[in-house]
Parts: C-alpha cells; structure tokens; sequence
C-alpha cells in the first residue's frame, strides 16, 4: 500500500512531501498521538471523517452527563433531610 504524496503547510504551490506519520481519527487519542509526534519533529497528517474532538465530545459520554448530573443534584437536593422539597 502506497501513501503517496500529502502536501506539506510550508510547500510552495504544486510541491508535496510525503508525511512521517499518518494518524486515522481525531478523537482525544489521535489528538494525543499527532501532538507528541510533532513535538518531537515528525510531519503529521491527521485523517478525520466527522468532527476533531471524536465521538465523546459531541455524541457520547461528555453531553449525556452535562444534561445527566444537573438532574441527579436536583433529585439528591430534594431527597436530602431537612430541605423540605424547597429546591427547584
């Protein structure tokens, strides 16, 4: 299998250079993955099909719980002794 020529951010018009690493998804892992291969002076291509930031920041676990916990205090404010039902 053959990567082929990726242009470069520095290449003038029409030239291209072939990346040193090719990371498949921009999740919190390939995030990771492509800052510590820059850092240490790799050229890095980051493949994405949908968002930069992977499925947890948009569809997954940080949405539910943003919506999730606020109604989870509310519950436990309400049951705690003494409140009287007075929150919310």
């Amino acid at each position: 299998m053959s990567r082929g020529d990726v242009p470069g951010p520095g290449d003038p018009a029409g030239a291209a250079s072939e990346p040193d690493v090719v990371v498949i998804g921009a999740g919190p892992a390939g995030e990771v993955v492509a800052g510590r291969c820059a850092e240490a002076g790799l050229s890095v291509v980051v493949v994405e099909r949908e968002r930069v930031g992977g499925e947890c920041s948009y569809w997954g676990c940080i949405p539910s719980k943003t919506l999730i916990r606020p109604g989870e205090v509310l519950a436990a404010a309400r049951a705690a002794p003494g409140a009287g039902g007075a929150a919310g």
